[in-house]
């Protein structure tokens, strides 16, 4: 069994990383150089190739505790997988000999295939799920600092299409804002933590 990797599970960022317009009350008035909407590269934010080079600090320190989370779920199986493997070298060496494998011996192997095969599939459909609902939620985050961030334009969430000088280009402002709360949500969950013992 190969071990699941975020990158089994990027489809279901890219169906939800796809361009957007967040129609935002429009700006009272616009310069004749610049559009009335403003652009954001999601893609900047949540890489959906590699989540290492995505620009969020939350983003990346998510998907790491995800990974590793679903390392540790992993090992049951990988277990499994080896007592599978371990058996059914066993009855070839069996078989090649010419001794003929007693219905007992094919029902046991065919039972621990079963359930490899159930407890795999149930896993990765428990790491979509989780997955699907860390970028929803994350997503959700993106769009309410951009929304601030914009200052009552619309937003358009893409990473193509615009291109336009006249086009604000808000990712980088996006970034820093995201960044910042994240930063500060880290510093008070240590305080937190950290309370207790100096009370001790």
């Amino acid at each position: 069994m190969k071990t699941l990797r975020l990158s089994l599970l990027m489809p279901v960022l890219m169906l939800t990383s796809t361009a957007i317009v967040c129609m935002a009350p429009a700006a009272k008035s616009a310069g004749p150089a610049e559009l009335p909407f403003v652009k954001l590269d999601v893609k900047k934010i949540i890489d959906p190739q590699d989540p290492s080079k995505s620009q969020s600090t939350e983003w990346k320190d998510a998907m790491e505790s995800f990974q590793k989370n679903l390392e540790k779920e992993q090992k049951p199986l990988q277990d499994l997988q080896a007592k599978v493997q371990a058996k059914q070298v066993e009855l070839e060496a069996k078989t090649k000999k010419g001794e003929k494998l007693t219905e007992a011996e094919q029902s046991s192997i065919m039972t621990m295939f079963q359930e490899l095969q159930s407890k795999t599939q149930q896993l990765q459909a428990k790491a979509e799920a989780q997955f699907a609902q860390l970028t929803k939620e994350f997503q959700e985050k993106i769009q309410t600092t951009a929304e601030v961030v914009a200052g009552g334009k619309p937003v358009l969430y893409s990473d193509v299409f615009i291109s336009s000088k006249g086009v604000k280009d808000i990712t980088a402002e996006t970034i820093a804002e995201l960044n910042k709360k994240h930063a500060a949500d880290k510093r008070a969950k240590k305080m937190t933590s950290e309370t207790p013992k100096a009370k001790a």
